[in-house]
């Protein structure tokens, strides 16, 4: 059987193990850590992205019940998106590209115009008018 003595020593030994090996046990808990943290913070990631998606699909509702629902409500009719760029480095032209295939994927008219060959005074008429009243 052990005396307190023994006991004493062994506990001795594994603490001055410990102890010599501290780095060890100091690099083990910090990438536990951090991989506690990475994992929260996917996990928020993935949350959050669900949320997004779930405001992005709404319910599927119509015109009439959507003013049903809500009185302010008015159905907007759009005629056509003209997507206005201008770039030196072709990145606004490349980011006008993909706006008008996501209206495209909506199903109405998109243009896309550089700024440096447009015109105003060409499109006067192709411009909507202000009517106050």
């Amino acid at each position: 059987m052990d005396t307190p003595a023994d006991t004493w020593d062994n506990l001795h030994a594994h603490l001055t193990f410990l102890w010599l090996n501290r780095f060890y046990l100091y690099s083990c808990a910090a990438f536990g850590i951090s991989l506690w943290f990475c994992f929260q913070f996917l996990n928020k990631a993935k949350e959050q992205n669900k949320n997004h998606l779930v405001e992005l699909n709404p319910s599927k509702t119509t015109a009439a019940e959507k003013e049903q629902q809500d009185p302010s409500f008015e159905e907007v009719h759009v005629a056509g998106v003209k997507v206005f760029y201008g770039s030196q480095t072709g990145t606004a032209k490349r980011f006008a590209l993909v706006l008008t295939k996501a209206v495209a994927s909506i199903n109405l008219p998109a243009e896309i115009i550089d700024m440096q060959d447009y015109d105003p005074d060409d499109c006067l008429i192709d411009e909507p008018r202000w009517r106050s009243g």
